[in-house]
């Protein structure tokens, strides 16, 4: 999808941490776990995933039951921002160094 709108001649297909686009456009690969694709849901605590709304389960995926599921935007605005002072994020280091490894790269442009 990215590279269709790009003019990259690298395969962006997550095996870099991140992929220039054009100007000061990158985009930062999610890491993978155990060589499986991830969304960035999966790199909170599984206790942190597992917590309910109004008797629901959290579900990351595009169609979710209603009845018993919630999805990412109610995850993010009824679980981690709620909860962001009890919430460990330490399992987004990876990801935010590749954040700062675009920002040091940018940086070092002229």
């Amino acid at each position: 999808m990215i590279k269709d709108v790009s003019s990259s001649k690298v395969a962006i297909d997550g095996s870099e941490s991140f992929y220039h686009i054009i100007d000061n456009l990158y985009v930062v690969a999610v890491p993978r776990l155990g060589g499986k694709s991830t969304t960035i849901e999966d790199f909170f605590d599984p206790a942190v995933r597992k917590e309910q709304l109004h008797g629901k389960v959290f579900s990351g995926k595009d169609q979710l039951d209603p009845a018993t599921q919630y999805g990412k935007h109610h995850f993010a605005e009824y679980v981690v921002k709620r909860k962001q002072k009890e919430i460990d994020f330490a399992g987004f280091t990876e990801i935010l160094a590749r954040s700062v490894s675009v920002l040091d790269v940018y940086a070092a442009k002229p």
